[in-house]
């Protein structure tokens, strides 16, 4: 996760490979999706690494500090079952 904060920019995924070079593309591809799985950071569909929780214990995601419309709530709770967050 300091690799990526340290990155100047948004960092790409491919972009990962020039950080961590004792990391083979599929390490990092499995550690990236693990981290967005989890809620640590955000990677849009360009494959850039938009937002990153910030260190420690107890730090919200960015869907729980984000404020979102009641609309787009139904919509992701429709396409995203069993997340109680999204109430």
């Amino acid at each position: 996760m300091q690799a990526i904060r340290n990155f100047d920019g948004y960092p790409k995924l491919r972009d990962l490979r020039k950080v961590l070079p004792s990391l083979t593309p599929v390490q990092i591809n499995v550690i990236a999706h693990y981290l967005e799985r989890s809620g640590a950071i955000v990677i849009d569909t360009d494959g850039y690494i938009t937002w990153m929780r910030n260190e420690g214990l107890g730090q919200l995601t960015l869907g729980e500090v984000a404020d979102m419309s009641s609309d787009l709530k139904k919509l992701l709770k429709k396409h995203i079952p069993n997340r109680e967050d999204l109430t």
